[in-house]
């Protein structure tokens, strides 16, 4: 169960004015696993540090992106997710959906403003509305 998130760091940099087709890539890495203690808890917790990063890239070249670094704090099975980061660089599977759905909400939510502020695309298509002509429909019975 999450029990906390803290950001750590932020940066946005835009290189070159977007023009044109951008890709746009969203990506999130576990950086590291340790144990704390909060005093709210009587056990155990792990803290699991993360970077997540927005590229945009544009005819092979980078032309900005957005990183964003922190931890989650996850409650339970704190000796599984410390082994299995040491030995396979990754989480558990159960523990790896919460964690990274969590870190993936979080950031991009703080990716959209950011990339408002300095001026690149949003990280995912935000819905829009169109405006449809009115089609001459005939009942014919």
């Amino acid at each position: 169960m999450i029990v906390g998130f803290n950001l750590d760091s932020i940066n946005a940099k835009k290189t070159a004015t977007p023009k044109g087709n951008i890709r746009i890539d969203n990506n999130v890495n576990i950086l590291g696993v340790k144990e704390t203690k909060l005093p709210i808890f009587e056990d155990q917790i792990s803290q699991i540090g993360f970077k997540f990063t927005t590229n945009y890239v544009q005819e092979e070249k980078s032309i900005g992106n957005i990183t964003i670094t922190g931890n989650v704090l996850y409650r339970g099975d704190v000796e599984n997710i410390k082994k299995t980061f040491t030995e396979d660089k990754k989480l558990p599977d159960k523990v790896s959906h919460v964690v990274i759905n969590t870190i993936l909400a979080k950031c991009i939510i703080q990716t959209i403003t950011l990339s408002e502020q300095v001026t690149l695309p949003p990280p995912i298509s935000l819905p829009t509305i169109t405006h449809k002509k009115k089609q001459n429909l005939e009942y014919i019975g």
